[in-house]
């Protein structure tokens, strides 16, 4: 890196900007490969609201026998969380911007904290969490919108205890990082952990925001993402064709439809 481009970085930062390399559209392009999901023998089911907003998400369909559904940044909704309750299934529920649970049930256990690497004062890491409020022979589900502290989260936590949620259910935000160096590392870090135990079996642009495009390339700013673990599968069908029939847009801004850079 020249003197100048130095310079040009750290009169930036003085301005609360940062700059850096844009990386190459076909790196960016491998992984959306890398994050593309596959088509299996479990069914995709859709939970949650049903409208043109947050709360609805598609799941596998091997919802019985799930024990406890985790769900970190609850905010002021809890449409997907009722489905789980209507079963009967507890939901652990943690967010450190609201006061409490958007409703009051039984079988909710609301904290007051932010899911964090680790855990100290007003905040609890996933690993303590799930130790202290599940029993080791419980079967999980986890339902995660953490605005952008998913990464840090997720990567701090075991491989033991990821392996503990039957699903995940996971949005990504801030993926305009993805063409920066460190951004696009960061990313594929975590989607390698999670693919070590879990499949991705469908992902859904999130059009809140307006997506980057290059060329052929459609790159989201927010990715909603659901995996299944490995051992749920019985079949693999290919590559999964989006968008999902299920799928519903997240307000009125015009839709993304993403593409393989093979396509």
């Amino acid at each position: 890196m020249s003197k100048w481009i130095r310079i040009v970085q750290n009169l930036a930062l003085r301005f609360g900007v940062s700059l850096s390399t844009k990386q190459n559209v076909a790196t960016v392009a491998d992984l959306l490969n890398l994050v593309w999901p596959s088509k299996t023998d479990v069914p995709l089911v859709r939970i949650g609201s049903d409208s043109e907003a947050d709360g609805g998400y598609l799941v596998p369909d091997d919802l019985e026998g799930i024990d406890r559904l985790y769900s970190p940044g609850v905010a002021q909704t809890m449409e997907f969380e009722k489905y789980f309750l209507a079963r009967g299934i507890p939901c652990e529920l943690i967010d450190g911007s609201v006061d409490g649970a958007p409703e009051r049930h039984v079988n909710v256990r609301f904290q007051k904290l932010w899911l964090a690497a680790d855990s100290a004062a007003g905040r609890v890491s996933l690993e303590d969490w799930v130790k202290e409020s599940s029993r080791q022979d419980e079967e999980l589900a986890l339902q995660i919108d953490i605005e952008g502290s998913e990464y840090e989260c997720l990567l701090a936590t075991s491989d033991e205890t990821l392996l503990r949620f039957r699903f995940i259910v996971l949005e990504l935000h801030d993926l305009r990082s993805a063409f920066t160096r460190s951004g696009l590392t960061l990313l594929k870090s975590l989607i390698r952990k999670l693919k070590a135990s879990h499949e991705i079996v469908h992902l859904h642009p999130n059009n809140c925001c307006e997506g980057v495009f290059e060329g052929e390339l459609v790159w989201p700013e927010v990715l909603e993402l659901t995996l299944i673990r490995k051992d749920r599968v019985s079949k693999y069908l290919g590559l999964a064709e989006l968008p999902h029939p299920l799928d519903r847009d997240n307000t009125t801004n015009p839709p993304l439809v993403l593409k393989l850079p093979s396509h």
